[in-house]
């Protein structure tokens, strides 16, 4: 974290750090935060009691809370008393949520004070952790982490010229609270930055971009975030990276024979489903600009296209085609093929050439639509079907 200061705060709270507070009335701050939780807010003028309560340091002209504050990213709110009916105004008090409030002091814990932390974050946890929260505000989100980043978070650093930012600092000293100081000074001997360390601070090890060579999805090694997301990606991928049999495409099969395969707009929802998977796996293996798929659910809204999914000998599908119809386009007869995706296991065995055919009988002398990959123009022509190439259409 790092914070924009004055000379005066800087030198302030290097030597104030260094000194041990006066005896903590910190049972009186709780008590005072939990008259205001009823309310909802916390005045800015309790706010500053309630500190100095917990910690002596706090009160004195050399350390300016509001201007901190604003540093670390915390908005003080208006606030007004419900006015009478008969009444033209209200009054006003800058105020904070309780949560901000507890964000307020887990930052000024890492700057190094003692204010009491783990209390308040206590109380305020009941509110944060039910499954049913979805969504956290930056002040809940550190609320949540407290109780496991707790005195590990990187270096605070306030500086009163970001230009000063790597020039020579003096030697760290480390105070009986565990926290480290070190002070950077001027040529004139005027302190321009003041770096703070928590006591468990250990050096962690930037997360690496990596790609996992099962599934293609990038994430950042190191980040346990990335690597869940990851997790759950790549489980999704492998089910069409690596098909596994598939009962309802068997009991397709028994029932309908070759046309199975088929998927129009009165296919059930789990063929465009399949579909779909493959289309996106098309787009993310060519690095295309959308999805060839309308819908993952139903074909309703684009009954102009017709896909077959490709499947293998225990109903397991290993790849899909699109054909569209280009009736209004006077370049193309009527059909237009758009797009075919294999999973690469299955690559080069044959699976196109077996329906080849078919596809010629159904869909007439369609025209494969560009891009053509080399290996799709060398199987045209294998078939003697090259005239189906539609190289020069824009797109």
């Amino acid at each position: 974290m790092e914070i924009t200061t004055d000379e005066q705060t800087l030198q302030y709270l290097w030597e104030a750090l260094q000194t041990e507070p006066r005896r903590p009335r910190y049972h009186w701050a709780e008590q005072k935060f939990c008259e205001s939780l009823k309310r909802g807010w916390l005045f800015y003028s309790d706010i500053e009691d309630m500190l100095i309560a917990m910690d002596s340091r706090v009160d004195s002209g050399g350390f300016r809370i509001m201007p901190l504050v604003e540093h670390m990213g915390i908005s003080f709110e208006e606030v007004y008393f419900r006015p009478r009916a008969i009444s033209s105004g209200a009054m006003r008090f800058d105020a904070l949520r309780p949560e901000y409030y507890v964000y307020l002091l887990i930052q000024l814990e890492r700057v190094g004070l003692a204010v009491d932390t783990a209390r308040y974050v206590d109380i305020m946890l009941p509110s944060i952790l039910p499954r049913n929260r979805k969504l956290f505000s930056v002040a809940e989100l550190e609320i949540f982490w407290y109780k496991r980043t707790r005195h590990k978070q990187e270096d605070v650093v306030l500086y009163t010229d970001k230009s000063l930012r790597y020039e020579e600092y003096g030697d760290p000293l480390k105070l009986n609270s565990g926290f480290t100081l070190t002070l950077g000074l001027d040529a004139e001997d005027k302190p321009f930055l003041l770096m703070i360390r928590a006591p468990k601070y250990k050096p962690q090890r930037a997360p690496v971009e990596v790609s996992c060579p099962g599934c293609g999805h990038n994430y950042h090694k190191g980040d346990p975030e990335s690597s869940m997301l990851h997790r759950k990606e790549h489980k999704k991928r492998m089910t069409w990276l690596q098909p596994q049999a598939l009962p309802a495409m068997l009991l397709e099969r028994a029932e309908k024979g070759p046309f199975a395969e088929l998927v129009t707009c009165d296919s059930p929802a789990w063929k465009h489903s399949e579909m779909y998977n493959r289309a996106l796996a098309f787009k993310r293996e060519f690095h295309y600009d959308f999805t060839q798929w309308k819908s993952p659910n139903s074909g309703r809204e684009d009954p102009d296209v017709q896909g077959y999914l490709f499947t293998g000998e225990f109903g397991e599908i290993i790849g899909a085609c699109a054909f569209r119809n280009r009736s209004d386009d006077p370049e193309i007869q009527k059909w237009g093929l758009q797009w075919i995706w294999l999973c690469p296991r299955e690559r080069r065995k044959g699976h196109l050439e077996q329906r080849w055919r078919m596809f010629r009988q159904r869909f007439g002398n369609f025209l494969v639509e560009p891009p053509v990959s080399e290996a799709m123009q060398g199987f045209l022509k294998k078939q003697g079907d090259s005239e189906l190439l539609l190289l020069d259409r824009k797109p």
